[in-house]
């Protein structure tokens, strides 16, 4: 198994490839060792390349070399250099393990364990003595064996860094590969990848105070590393086991009769998918949950059933309406009856009403969007009935730095102390080890992890190049065509998804396209066309795909690279959710790497975003610091979409340059009742004297207009009216609402914080272009890939 193609491993240290070319010797062998040691294996590659040209007849970095292309899976390369380096070096101990395990991966182990013989004398007190005896061990398939040898090589390495800080060290990818086999098979827990984390935490220590040393000649030191921009992504994440955020659970548990009991009285079934049953045993016990499984493995029954069976509602929070109204009509008529949706598809008036029966405690199960969250009339209304499970569908959308961020979803913690605290449940199928660290931070709470791997065995995962966009037209015509059953092909335009069934229809494929410049009507019928047989193949944006239940998709085709991994493998998920194998196809071209780089820059958002966004907002709180103001405003005065003006916010809050609050209705209409309290002090009769209101009196006042005549802050105004509402003292009524945003006083360091935060998202963004095409060009097993990506267990080469 190779190691993640990281990059990346320079950025630590603040150095460009170039850079490290040019460093002196010393500093640049050290360098070379770190990122061939942890996982930076591409860039290890390109500046041994470099080094090693420069000194064809060196050992040292042709050797390292000869590794770099092993853990990229470049055999052919490895092998060539192993072997000139055995008949120029034949009893040099290095090169001799260096050509053993380019044999091994020659799929030839007797040549292997042919070379380690020279060495069967050995004193047993060096890691690469207790190496050889793993990776004989790992060829067995003797993993209790592998085990004991890798803490003694662990052992040994550090004893001889202390001794020898020059010590090579590069068996640590072999230790890495063993290690995984080894959990694997079930002899191995995570203390290994602590050990090796804190390996490389001390290596990386050493490597910065060599950086920061003078040259003796020039005087110049290489020390350029930069503070971490704010939140920014790892490049090593540390494995999930060793946060305090974080506590991994089995998913294996004894049968529960009693929970089998309820699953088959309230939804048919008769046992439970893996991992269900762990998921809401700790839900009822009130504990918080992030629930990794992959796309149709049962996720939604982890809360469907305990909402069911605890006092309280369970909040559903979903990015999609499509998605909530397909869970809603999928549940069994028992509980949709005490289910319901609360979005911006019904009117005001529905909204009221079932607002009044959530807070009456008629519902159980309440789905709403994140941006619901912002609102005091349906906090309160969920507050007063009691919320006894908060369930984050699709949790990674709270990561800035994920592959599908949603800003409103930075609101969710906030509406958690709201709320007074009820557990959570998080569901997703993408959060890789520091993903599960950053959601259970931002919730601010522990959260015991139940995941069940992304692997889906019956998914057949294709990568195809092909010459051109017209052999790519040809080759997905092909495919289409052999194939049998219903399938989607995601493309990246709206343009291409019509071209493209056009084009499947004259070839005699039954087709229909989405996408979202579709008016409501035409989406909704081709959708239900699909889902009803009508149309065989969907051409279409990522606008169609989440929510859409049909579990007869046969394959999915990328006509395009999509920009991460993460959404690749979510949109093939979309495949074979009934069981059945099914296809996963990516279709790919030399030029859509540049494409996709070039698309993925223009989307970007730059300085100037947000920087507009806080000038408007300077000038809209010019005399006070609070500003009622409607998204469209931003939209319309800098020409931007929603979706930019609301993640520009989002970064200048985190920059500490604003803070929204919770969104206020433009206008609130308020009439005294005749059942307030008595006495004429208190602030209820304060209010009233301010707001000059009288009993029976209803009149509708802006609501800013309102807070500035009572006293009550903007951030609070409404809240107090809700309260008093509850109380029986008046009636009100918000209109029109709109986001409450405050402009805060700018810390001294508030622009290099914005800075390093999209300095960091450009970063990541091309790091996510790089992992999607080192996939696509892979001959590494894809599963493997993607099981290694997600931070889990070696998977099994299935084909």
């Amino acid at each position: 198994m190779t190691e993640r193609k990281g990059n990346g491993g320079l950025e630590r240290f603040g150095l460009s490839l170039d850079d490290a070319m040019g460093l002196a010797r010393g500093k640049r062998r050290a360098v070379a060792r770190y990122l061939l040691n942890f996982g930076h294996d591409a860039e290890a590659r390109d500046l041994l390349k470099g080094v090693a040209a420069e000194n064809p007849g060196g050992m040292q970095y042709r050797m390292w070399l000869a590794w770099a292309y092993l853990a990229l899976n470049e055999v052919d390369e490895a092998d060539s250099i192993s072997e000139a380096l055995l008949s120029e070096f034949p009893d040099k101990q290095s090169v001799v393990m260096t050509r053993a395990q380019v044999m091994l991966a020659r799929n030839d182990p007797r040549a292997a364990y042919d070379l380690w013989g020279k060495f069967a004398n050995e004193p047993e007190n060096g890691y690469g003595y207790w190496t050889r005896v793993g990776m004989a061990a790992q060829r067995r398939g003797d993993w209790a064996e592998a085990d004991l040898a890798l803490s003694r090589a662990t052992a040994c390495y550090e004893q001889s860094r202390a001794e020898d800080p020059e010590s090579d060290g590069f068996p640590i990818h072999l230790w890495k590969a063993i290690a995984r086999q080894c959990e694997h098979s079930g002899v191995r827990d995570s203390r290994f990848h602590a050990e090796i984390e804190q390996i490389r935490r001390a290596e990386e220590e050493k490597l910065r105070q060599e950086l920061a040393k003078p040259d003796p000649k020039t005087g110049r030191s290489e020390s350029r590393v930069k503070t971490a921009p704010l939140r920014e992504p790892p490049d090593d994440p540390l494995p999930v086991e060793e946060s305090d955020s974080v506590r991994m659970l089995g998913t294996d548990c004894p049968p529960n009769e009693e929970l089998q009991n309820n699953l088959k009285d309230y939804f048919g079934f008769s046992e439970f998918r893996r991992g269900q049953q762990q998921v809401m045993e700790q839900v009822l016990a009130g504990k918080s949950v992030l629930a990794v499984m992959p796309t149709g493995a049962g996720k939604s029954l982890c809360y469907q059933l305990p909402a069911m069976l605890v006092d309280g509602v369970t909040l559903v929070v979903s990015p999609l309406i499509a998605l909530m109204k397909d869970q809603l009509e999928g549940l069994p008529a028992v509980v949709q009856r005490q289910a319901t949706v609360i979005n911006s598809t019904l009117e005001g008036d529905e909204i009221s009403r079932r607002l009044v029966d959530a807070a009456a405690g008629k519902y159980k199960l309440v789905y709403a969007a994140p941006e619901r969250l912002r609102q005091s009339p349906f906090l309160h209304a969920l507050k007063t009935c009691g919320v006894s499970l908060l369930v984050v569908d699709e949790a990674h959308c709270v990561s800035m730095w994920g592959h599908d961020f949603r800003p409103d979803y930075l609101f969710i913690g906030r509406a958690l102390r709201y709320l007074g605290e009820p557990a959570v449940l998080a569901m997703t199928a993408t959060a890789n080890p520091r993903m599960r660290v950053e959601i259970a931070d931002h919730f601010q709470r522990r959260l015991n992890v139940v995941s069940t791997g992304t692997h889906r065995p019956n998914l057949c995962l294709e990568s195809i190049a092909v010459p051109s966009d017209d052999d790519k037209m040809r080759e997905l015509a092909r495919l289409c065509g052999e194939m049998r059953g219903s399938g989607i092909v995601y493309v990246r335009s709206r343009e291409r998804t019509e071209l493209l069934a056009r084009l499947l229809r004259r070839e005699g494929v039954k087709a229909s396209h989405y996408h979202a410049g579709m008016d409501d009507v035409e989406r909704t019928k081709a959708q239900d066309d699909f889902m009803d047989g009508r149309y065989r193949v969907m051409c279409a944006t990522v606008a169609f795909g989440m929510g859409i239940d049909k579990p007869d998709v046969r394959f999915v085709i990328h006509y395009s690279p999509p920009e991460s991994l993460e959404s690749y493998y979510q949109e093939a998920g979309r495949a074979g959710r009934d069981g059945e194998v099914s296809r996963c196809v990516l279709l790919y071209t030399s030029g859509d790497k540049r494409n996709l780089t070039r698309w993925m820059r223009r989307e970007m958002i730059s300085i100037d975003l947000p920087r507009k966004c806080y000038e408007l907002l300077r000038e809209l709180t010019r005399e006070v610091p609070f500003a009622a103001v409607h998204i469209d405003d931003f939209r319309r005065e800098l020409e931007q979409d929603e979706t930019r003006i609301r993640v520009a916010i989002s970064l200048l809050e985190n920059a500490g340059l604003a803070k929204r609050h919770l969104d206020v209705p433009s206008t609130a209409t308020v009439a005294v009742t005749a059942n307030g309290p008595t006495e004429d002090e208190g602030e209820f009769a304060d209010f009233v004297q301010k707001a000059r209101l009288r009993v029976g009196q209803r009149i509708a006042i802006e609501t800013m207009d309102l807070a500035r005549r009572t006293e009550i802050g903007p951030a609070q105004i409404e809240r107090r009216l809700l309260d008093w509402q509850a109380s029986g003292y008046l009636t009100y009524h918000g209109s029109g609402r709109v986001m409450l945003l405050e402009r805060t006083l700018a810390a001294k360091d508030a622009k290099r914080r914005l800075q390093d935060n999209l300095d960091s998202y450009a970063r990541t963004q091309e790091r996510r272009v790089a992992t999607m095409f080192d996939y696509a060009e892979s001959r590494q097993c894809r599963h493997d890939l993607i099981a290694e990506h997600f931070g889990e267990s070696h998977v099994e080469k299935c084909s």
